[in-house]
């Protein structure tokens, strides 16, 4: 028996952690929590630190249909008892899918999957961008609909008071000092003042680039709010290339 409480004739009754589920029919896998068995049925619990979400729901059915159909963890098909997902304060119960309900999940997830592998194909693949997912892109540099259709706002606050990361495209309009480069955003000429790390930023006057991760905040200099963005390690920039 491994440590996860698991043989050939399948999860024992008891309490076991981190089960895997899987079903090689649907290519679907999850990681179950605690599985608590009984001779009459189990009961699925997941475990959540943040809020309270739908998804956590959805989560849980889809565990549910995969201990239905798993017969290496479940093959004398001990049904389900109870799903529950377990917050810090308090424990929320979700309906138990009936066996239609369950067919109905496994169709949904069949064609999700095909849809999604249909996707995959195309080349280019086609982009969905959402500003709460773009984020966390390596490769929205390179991303035009990110540029254009989640273009991030310079709506940023002074810097004593705080400091915003954001990314922002921009053109070169000319040097400031050894280390700053006066920038237009957005077709406003000299709109932000651009602090690099050092003096080798390899930047020339007309240069159109997309700076990602800087840090932002507003100055008053001559009466007016003055945009600074200051680049830190962990920023990067990138030239766009104007034949593109």
């Amino acid at each position: 028996m491994d440590p996860k409480g698991t043989d050939e004739v399948g999860i024992t009754c008891g309490s076991h952690t981190e089960i895997e589920l899987r079903d090689d029919e649907l290519r679907l896998m999850g990681r179950a929590d605690v599985i608590t068995v009984r001779e009459t049925g189990c009961t699925i619990t997941d475990y959540k630190t943040g809020e309270p979400s739908e998804g956590h729901a959805d989560q849980l059915r889809l565990y549910g249909l995969l201990w239905s159909r798993d017969r290496r963890v479940n093959p004398s098909r001990i049904p389900i008892a109870g799903l529950v997902v377990s917050y810090a304060t308090h424990d929320h119960s979700i309906d138990v899918p009936s066996v239609a309900d369950l067919a109905g999940l496994a169709r949904e997830v069949t064609s999700r999957i095909a849809t999604t592998e249909k996707q995959l194909a195309l080349r280019p693949p086609p982009t969905m961008p959402k500003p709460e997912f773009c984020r966390f892109c390596d490769v929205r540099h390179l991303c035009d609909d990110y540029w254009t259709t989640v273009r991030p706002t310079l709506d940023v606050a002074p810097i004593e008071s705080s400091t915003s990361f954001v990314d922002c495209e921009g053109e070169i309009a000319r040097r400031n000092g050894p280390v700053s480069w006066v920038l237009s955003l957005e077709g406003e000429p000299d709109s932000a003042l651009l602090r690099t790390t050092d003096e080798r930023a390899e930047f020339s006057v007309g240069d159109r680039v997309r700076l990602l991760g800087v840090a932002a905040g507003t100055v008053q200099a001559e009466g007016a709010s003055q945009v600074v963005l200051t680049m830190t390690p962990f920023s990067e920039a990138f030239l766009v290339d104007p034949s593109y």
